[in-house]
């Protein structure tokens, strides 16, 4: 009751420095549009605010008044996205976007830092109008201690932003040992009135397969793993009907698991179950992270580095 009412009062000083407060927001990580909104009936755990003033958007925390990123807008698009740590306040993350005159989106670069400060990971994406198709193209490389990362993909989308496919090349180093390899993987997708379904080569090797589909109502998910192979060794599957999420799992053998669902908005649902221990789990998805309410409170941050990923519930 007393965490409640200090939100409480958050929300109401919020609402008397700041133009308007709202519980919902979602950022479109490829074109730089974005949606801001309140939604009414939300579930009593769904505690999130943002806060617009002027060329600003501010996001917190879960039930805090930390900030967690800064939204730069300038009207219909975002300019700048800069991610913090809960813990330190310092930078996880900056996005800068750039358009062309008409506000569609020429190009953007991510980069993502550690708890030191260091740029880890560095990308710059393009974007290109070519007939009634957009080609993409992106370089980048990964740091990840003594070992480097370099990394070029060219794919082809629809004119909606939709992926056909892409390839990525690279060049992986160990920079202590002194040895290199290279590699390569291709994904192309497949769309077929309310179904997904995408196809994942590794070094020319089938590395996954994704699939989504809607039938009378019924929501099917699936994505099966492959070894080199190319044979399966594992699978999850899910299934929402209604109100009720199943999970099946596959690998030496299998497990089902049932989830009450709560739909909130778009790439925003609640997932109540009980956890191994028999407590009562609360998980919440965004756009931007993922919120386990059990003992205690456990949030993760969704770096926006699969671009063309999506979600076993996206509509």
């Amino acid at each position: 009751m007393k965490r409640f009412i200090i939100y409480f009062v958050f929300i109401f000083t919020l609402n008397a420095c700041f133009a308007q407060t709202y519980n919902y927001y979602h950022r479109n990580e490829i074109t730089g549009a974005y949606l801001i909104k309140n939604i009414e009936n939300i579930p009593e755990q769904y505690h999130f605010i943002f806060s617009k003033q002027d060329n600003q958007i501010v996001g917190y925390y879960y039930n805090s008044s930390k900030i967690k990123f800064i939204d730069t807008i300038n009207g219909s698009r975002i300019t700048k996205s800069t991610y913090y740590s809960k813990e330190t306040g310092k930078v996880l993350y900056e996005k800068e976007f750039f358009y062309d005159d008409d506000l569609t989106i020429k190009s953007f670069i991510y980069k993502q830092m550690n708890n030191k400060g260091m740029v880890i990971y560095e990308s710059k994406s393009f974007f290109r109008k070519q007939s009634n198709r957009i080609i993409y193209n992106s370089e980048g490389i990964i740091i990840n201690g003594n070992v480097e990362q370099r990394f070029i993909i060219d794919g082809l989308l629809f004119e909606n932003y939709r992926p056909l496919s892409y390839k990525t090349y690279g060049l992986l180093t160990d920079l202590k040992n002194k040895i290199s390899q290279i590699f390569n993987s291709e994904e192309t997708f497949i769309y077929d009135d309310f179904n997904i379904t995408s196809i994942l080569f590794q070094n020319s090797k089938l590395y996954k397969l994704k699939r989504s589909h809607m039938k009378c109502g019924v929501k099917k998910s699936e994505e099966i793993l492959f070894d080199t192979n190319e044979e399966q060794v594992s699978s999850k599957q899910y299934i929402l009907d209604d109100t009720i999420l199943t999970q099946i799992i596959k690998t030496n053998s299998e497990s089902v698991n049932e989830y009450n669902y709560v739909k909130i908005d778009d790439s925003c649902y609640l997932l109540s179950y009980n956890d191994w221990d028999n407590l009562p789990v609360i998980k919440i998805e965004l756009p931007d992270e993922i919120v386990y309410i059990k003992n205690k409170v456990v949030e993760n941050i969704k770096y926006p580095i699969n671009l063309f990923d999506f979600s076993i519930l996206q509509e």
